[in-house]
């Protein structure tokens, strides 16, 4: 089975295989795949059937934007070529995929759903 819960260090290490899929920030990404490659690597992982992945989502409509003022929200809205922000639906498809068998040759990848956003 592709999915496992039995974790023996920090960047997830399974016994018979499996996915470990992290959010991260666009600037976070490079570091947080360094380190889980160097961690599957070390384990084995590429053996053991271990992916290291993540999902870096633009800006989405959840709790954590409350705070955020309606002018700067619709700002980033026109800032995206979508014209709207993300919904929670939008963002998880991407983590169900890279914890699938699906996603069995994706290794160090960053999935973004962001309406086509450019982070530079």
């Amino acid at each position: 089975a592709p999915y496992r819960t039995r974790h023996r260090q920090q960047f997830g290490y399974w016994a018979g295989g499996g996915a470990g899929v992290r959010r991260t920030e666009c600037g976070g990404r490079d570091q947080l795949l360094q380190c889980g490659g160097v961690g599957v690597r070390h384990a084995g992982g590429g053996a053991r059937d271990i992916t290291i992945n993540c999902v870096a989502p633009g800006a989405t409509c959840t709790p954590m934007l409350d705070a955020v003022p309606p002018a700067v929200l619709e700002a980033i809205r026109l800032a995206i070529p979508l014209g709207r922000l993300a919904e929670v639906a939008d963002i998880v498809p991407s983590y169900v995929f890279l914890a699938s068998e699906e996603a069995r040759h994706y290794q160090g990848q960053c999935l973004s759903p962001n309406g086509g956003d450019v982070f530079l």
